[in-house]
């Protein structure tokens, strides 16, 4: 872009404004603020302001604050390739790829809890089927009927409203998907142990000269239930992803505290909610919120299918 004073070093304000759009550009070594319009004319936009005070410089994240009453829509955007920006910027400034890295570690470690979790209590009912004793494959079975007979949504909401506040968290809510997720995992991979016999194959693989150890870690658990495992693991990862979206997103439609992280960290489902304004509302100009959004849900669930599908047995 061309000033009268040579090249543009600041930032760009979009501002929108009865359907036209108007472009304040900065030139912070010369201190002037020009506006450009659609057309390519260029003039300075000092004259226009009445109180320099309206002119504020955000430092922190380089950029230049212009207060006009509630007339105009501004949207700051740097003018200069920047990290921080790649995916955009919201309609105060603040970087989506912030969105996109608070929801991240909002789901990074309960996911992951919720998934071990559940791989491991699979693995468990798996080598129960080969131990020989009936009365804890009977008592696992009952307590698995319970659990799965429990509607999961509703269990996590009153978990979620019970909870102190200092308490709240994604934590909890993950691990107790788990748990109500883990009898149809272990019933799985019980159903994969017994096919290969049970105790008569664990006794057959000892008559050859293998210890216990090696048949219950190794033959087991390694090459006959790794698919179940893995698989179920993946899915309850990604369910806790959903949960989470499901849950924020709730929250800031009845403009609530969030029941799985603190009110100064968000969730992807901010991003989604600047989108559904953007393309339905048509408050903002934000859709490219949705499709990041979009994005990182479709990328979790294409980590669970890829995982799924490499652990399959060959």
């Amino acid at each position: 872009i061309a000033t009268p004073d040579g090249a543009v070093d600041g930032l760009t304000i979009r501002l929108t404004t009865e359907g036209s759009e108007e472009f304040l550009v900065s030139a912070k070594k010369a201190g002037i603020i020009y506006k450009l319009t659609a057309n390519g004319d260029v003039s300075e936009y000092f004259t226009e302001i009445k109180n320099t005070t309206d002119l504020l410089w955000d430092g922190k994240r380089d950029r230049l604050l212009v207060a006009q009453g509630n007339k105009l829509r501004i949207q700051l955007l740097p003018i200069e390739f920047s990290w921080p920006y790649i995916f955009g910027a919201d309609e105060g400034g603040r970087p989506l790829l912030e969105y996109a890295n608070q929801g991240a570690q909002i789901i990074l470690f309960p996911s992951l809890f919720a998934g071990l979790l559940v791989g491991l209590l699979a693995a468990i009912g798996g080598l129960l089927r080969c131990t020989n004793l009936p009365a804890v494959e009977g008592a696992i079975q009952a307590l698995g009927e319970v659990l799965g007979a429990l509607p999961r949504m509703v269990v996590i909401l009153i978990i979620a409203l019970i909870l102190p506040k200092d308490m709240r968290g994604l934590m909890p809510l993950a691990l107790t998907w788990a748990f109500l997720s883990a009898p149809n995992a272990m019933d799985e991979a019980g159903e994969v142990a017994a096919r290969l016999g049970g105790s008569r194959f664990v006794e057959a693989l000892r008559a050859h000269g293998f210890s216990r150890l090696r048949i219950y870690l190794y033959h087991i658990a390694a090459l006959n239930l790794r698919p179940v495992i893995v698989r179920q693991a993946a899915e309850v990862m990604m369910q806790v992803v959903f949960l989470e979206v499901a849950l924020s997103y709730l929250a800031l439609a009845a403009e609530q505290s969030s029941f799985t992280h603190l009110d100064s960290v968000h969730s992807w489902a901010k991003l989604l909610q600047m989108g559904y304004l953007s393309v339905l509302v048509d408050e903002i100009q934000l859709g490219h919120a949705l499709s990041l959004g979009l994005v990182l849900i479709s990328l979790v669930v294409f980590m669970a299918v890829s995982l799924s599908k490499a652990a399959r047995a060959r």
